[in-house]
């Protein structure tokens, strides 16, 4: 048995305005022919569904793999609980990313602090830095490196594909750039209150400048902390936001 839907009389093109005779029939699959052919299709070995599978409502349970996952062994453990804890929570991508970042950085600063250099070198590693922070967030780049890491084919090597997965973690790059930027900028500002005393090349408006956005990096940052980010997010995101767009 199948239902039937009419179609409404149409006019002829002509431009007589006396209705047609109905046309032919449109039939729609009833629900026990949509059934018998949702069997058929479980049947052929493309899914596989026992009786239990379908319900009092002619649905089928896609859940009813997982029966059972309980009972299944797991792999022992392979380090101590130290060593796991420090891995996988104090260590993780996302804080490896940010010291890397962060270290280097800390590097480079230590050999310039120690060596001296002027302070249009030092404004320039500024805004490198900043510049990494704001490229990691782009959001055409941040699509295009998940439609990379993405991509990898089910049949590579496992460890490749649980390497390209962790591309979430991208945002220890971002903070960790905003940190040292942060770092680099009080060395800055140091610099051109030096050069200012000394009148040398430095004048009250770029310190002035300069120790205005030191203060909204500063609050930036300090909005950022994890503490006072989860419970003030959208005080941290406006902050965030407008601190960045006056910077610029």
């Amino acid at each position: 048995m199948s239902s039937t839907l009419e179609r409404p009389p149409q006019a002829h093109v002509s431009g007589d305005t006396t209705p047609t005779e109905p046309s032919d029939q449109v039939s729609f699959p009833s629900a026990s022919s949509s059934q018998e052919s949702l069997e058929k299709k479980f049947s052929t070995g493309e899914f596989v569904v026992t009786e239990k599978a379908v319900e009092e409502d002619g649905l089928y349970d896609i859940d009813q793999g997982w029966d059972g996952y309980m009972e299944n062994d797991m792999p022992d453990k392979k380090d101590r609980k130290f060593m796991r804890n420090l891995r996988y929570q104090v260590m993780n991508v996302y804080r490896r990313l940010f010291s890397i970042v962060f270290l280097v950085n800390l590097g480079v600063l230590i050999h310039v602090a120690v060596e001296g250099s002027k302070a249009d070198y030092i404004g320039k590693v500024v805004i490198a830095n900043i510049f990494v922070s704001v490229l990691i967030r782009e959001e055409h780049v941040v699509n295009a490196l998940f439609y990379m890491f993405t991509a990898i084919p089910k049949s590579w090597p496992l460890w490749i594909r649980v390497f390209t997965a962790r591309v979430y973690s991208l945002g220890g790059i971002h903070s960790g750039s905003a940190v040292a930027a942060w770092m680099w900028l009080i060395y800055f500002t140091v610099q051109v209150s030096k050069d200012l005393a000394h009148h040398n090349k430095a004048s009250i408006e770029l310190c002035v400048v300069t120790y205005l956005i030191l203060v909204l990096v500063c609050l930036i940052i300090g909005l950022a902390m994890p503490a006072w980010r989860r419970v003030h997010h959208d005080q941290f995101e406006m902050v965030h936001r407008v601190s960045t767009s006056s910077d610029s």
